[in-house]
């Protein structure tokens, strides 16, 4: 994947996760969005850092993704269907470490 950007990645993973919240009938709060956001930028950014594979550290980084989303929901209030900054931190706190997000 030389030369494929940050900003592709970055949506390329977000919009997955979107897709996968959205698939358990949920979306994303405005703040929550804007960490998952900053969390999958330090993802991609330690991804084109590494001297990895780059294409199968971002399928790793999709599949935990999905991962990570699940757990979100998981911790979800019970008729929220909106996903919050706390399922986020929840959802970290159990997982850790999960590359490439911690």
């Amino acid at each position: 994947m030389a030369g494929v950007g940050t900003n592709f990645i970055l949506e390329r993973i977000l919009s997955l996760a979107k897709a996968v919240a959205a698939r358990e009938g949920y979306t994303f709060a405005p703040n929550c969005e804007n960490n998952l956001r900053l969390l999958i930028t330090s993802a991609v950014t330690r991804i084109q850092s590494e001297p990895l594979n780059q294409e199968h550290a971002i399928r790793t980084a999709e599949n935990n993704v999905e991962i990570l989303v699940l757990e979100m929901v998981r911790n979800a209030t019970r008729g929220d269907n909106q996903l919050h900054e706390d399922t986020l931190e929840k959802a970290k706190r159990k997982l850790c470490p999960l590359y490439p997000f911690c």
